[in-house]
C-alpha cells in the first residue's frame, strides 16, 4: 500500500509525463469539482462537425456519481449513457454524434502517462476512441508506476481464482496523432484530438 505522499508523487510523475504529449491532467477534491471541470471544458470547447454539442458517458458508477446529465441540462447539452439495454445501432449513433466521451479508466501509469481501460457492458470502448475528445476519470490510488507494475497486478489477479474475461483491454498515451505526412504533427487522425485527465483527490 502507498501512502497519500507516495501517490502525491505518482500524480507529479505523470503529470510531467503527459506534458509533451499535449495531454492536460488536471487534479481537483471532490466529485462536484470534477463534473465542473468537464462541463466547463464541454462549454469551451467546439465539435469539430456540426453545431449542435451532446456527451457520451460511460454507464459506471464513478461517472454516475458526477451526476453530469444534470448539470449539462442547465445548458440544454444532451448526456447520452452508454446503456448496456441499447441496440448496437443506437448506441453507434450516440457515440457518433457525441463530440466529448467520458470514461473511467482502471489504472494509469504514470510514468508514460498511459491509460488502461477496460471494456465491458455499459463501457464500450468506442466511448473512448470515436469523440474528438476523451475525458478520462479516475482516483489518485488509480495511478500506478509503470508497466511493469501493471503486469503484476495481472498476474497476481490471475493467480488468486478466475479472472471475468474483458471484451478488451485498451492502452491510451495521450491524443490520436500522426506525423506521416512531411513530418507535420497532426491530432486527431484516428482518433480523438484532444484528451484530458481528471484525478480525483480525496
Amino acid at each position: 500500500m502507498r501512502s497519500t505522499e507516495q501517490r502525491m508523487q505518482l500524480l507529479d510523475t505523470l503529470i510531467r509525463a503527459a506534458a509533451p504529449l499535449n495531454l492536460p491532467v488536471v487534479s481537483v477534491r471532490g466529485t462536484a469539482a470534477a463534473t465542473a471541470a468537464i462541463c466547463r471544458l464541454v462549454h469551451e470547447k467546439q465539435p469539430e462537425w456540426g453545431s449542435g454539442k451532446s456527451v457520451v458517458a460511460w454507464q459506471h458508477p464513478f461517472i454516475e456519481n458526477l451526476k453530469l446529465s444534470e448539470a449539462l441540462a442547465a445548458d440544454h447539452i444532451p448526456l447520452h449513457p452508454a446503456e448496456t439495454d441499447a441496440t448496437r445501432t443506437e448506441m453507434r449513433m450516440r457515440v457518433v454524434e457525441s463530440f466529448v466521451g467520458v470514461t473511467a479508466a482502471d489504472h494509469c501509469l504514470a510514468d508514460t502517462a498511459t491509460l488502461v481501460l477496460t471494456s465491458g457492458p455499459g463501457r464500450p470502448r468506442t466511448v473512448s476512441l470515436v469523440p474528438s475528445i476523451h475525458v478520462a476519470v479516475i482516483s489518485l490510488d488509480q495511478i500506478i508506476a509503470d508497466l511493469t507494475e501493471l503486469y503484476a497486478m495481472l498476474k497476481q489477479a490471475a493467480s488468486a481464482g478466475p479472472v471475468e474475461l474483458s471484451n478488451c483491454l485498451t492502452l491510451i498515451t495521450g491524443p490520436s496523432k500522426t506525423a506521416d505526412i512531411e513530418l507535420n504533427m497532426v491530432h486527431g487522425a484516428h482518433g480523438p484530438r484532444e484528451m484530458h485527465i481528471i484525478v480525483l483527490i480525496p
